[in-house]
């Protein structure tokens, strides 16, 4: 069985992708924790995506190589405006326990998400984007019920957007966008993803066992959709927080993913077809403590923004492969960053200092010289570079 250590991954699938060789068909798979929720449309932590996305499947899924296709989906269809989504179901979806999956179990599940008596987590995720959505989970005074999603019939599902968003269907992958079994949630209550007798889902595995902050295990859906390209059939989670311990665990064949990784694991792997690195969706920052000074002064925050080496910090001190950011936006990041590589080597005028300086040097400037002004250094620092 072949090992494999992984600083991140993005879906399970990939894992699944390179593992369907493995004779025994299990994986053994490590997590730091227990996942804090097993109920997709309430979950809003990474850890518990880990295993919901093994677990379910929305209208749309990712591929092993990242592309986006239909899952519960067979296609759909945008308004002129861009704001009306019309989905087409595939025939003959079935949940875990073999009954019915149908449109009515999405607008369920959505409905329940931006329903506040729920208290859903991850509202946030279909209110900034479904039309009234804000209004029915923070305002509340739209009813859950005159939302407009809808299914039109057991195979057709229709939603309204508050506008375009393009990047609409890559939400449908999502766990907040996951259905669950109306019938089965009606029955048992919000309990109903707190053990394996109970629990209903509709993706590649379902919930076999769980030993509480010990490990769960999944086995192969029988009626998945596309139960036969599942090459797995069983997937055991294990919880282990010290990266020592994981460390160790993997090294003695105990595990065949570990994602708790420390710098030693680090060192002992890279260069190896064992350590594998892969973009996951989130950020890491900090925040300023605007009520000290010299924080409380927005050109300080500015400067020092401008000024930081972020590749420092990952690499040096947080020892991580991960990337830095400017924006907060992934493809806004990957704009700025392919023109900043495509024009740092020019030589610009700087509307300050009168002189030529490189394009991609402007913000150490900019930093430099209003640290300066801060000091004193400058009589004034220009205000088209901190407003």
């Amino acid at each position: 069985m072949k090992k494999l250590l992984a600083l991140a991954l993005c879906a399970l699938t990939l894992v699944f992708a390179c593992a369907a060789a493995m004779a025994d068909a299990s994986i053994t798979f490590q997590m730091g924790g227990e996942p804090e929720c097993m109920d997709p449309t309430i979950n809003d932590y990474s850890s518990g995506s880990y295993a919901l996305q093994s677990l379910f499947r929305g209208l749309y899924k990712y591929d092993a190589d990242g592309a986006l296709v239909p899952a519960m989906a067979e296609s759909y269809e945008v308004s002129e405006d861009g704001c009306t989504y019309t989905f087409k179901l595939k025939e003959g979806l079935k949940w875990s326990d073999g009954s019915p999956l149908t449109a009515h179990d999405f607008e369920y599940s959505w409905k329940r998400v931006l329903n506040p008596d729920v208290g859903s987590e991850t509202a946030y995720t279909l209110y900034s984007v479904i039309k009234d959505g804000y209004e029915c989970f923070v305002n509340k005074t739209v009813s859950a019920d005159d939302l407009p999603i809808r299914a039109l019939d057991d195979t057709t599902f229709q939603v309204e957007l508050k506008a375009p968003a393009s990047y609409f269907i890559t939400l449908t992958a999502s766990t907040a966008f996951m259905p669950v079994c109306k019938a089965n949630v009606e029955k048992y209550g919000e309990d109903w993803s707190s053990s394996p007798e109970t629990y209903v889902c509709n993706g590649p595995f379902m919930l076999a066992d769980m030993k509480k902050d010990e490990s769960f295990t999944f086995v192969k859906n029988p009626n998945y959709y596309n139960a036969d390209e599942v090459k797995i059939d069983t997937v055991k989670y294990v919880f282990l927080n010290a990266p020592e311990t994981v460390r160790m665990a993997f090294d003695n064949g105990e595990l065949d993913i570990a994602t708790s990784v420390n710098s030693d694991a680090m060192k002992a792997y890279t260069g190896t077809d064992k350590l594998v690195s892969s973009d996951r969706i989130g950020y890491r920052y900090y925040e300023f403590n605007c009520s000290k000074a010299p924080f409380n002064d927005a050109r300080v925050r500015r400067a020092l923004t401008l000024a930081l080496n972020r590749k420092i910090i990952t690499a040096k001190h947080l020892q991580k492969q991960e990337s830095g950011a400017v924006l907060l936006t992934d493809d806004g990041r990957r704009a700025f960053l392919g023109a900043w590589q495509s024009k740092k080597q020019e030589q610009i005028t700087h509307p300050f200092l009168k002189e030529k300086i490189p394009w991609g040097l402007v913000p150490y400037v900019q930093a430099l010289l209003l640290a300066r002004t801060l000091r004193g250094d400058l009589e004034a620092y220009p205000p088209f570079f901190w407003k």
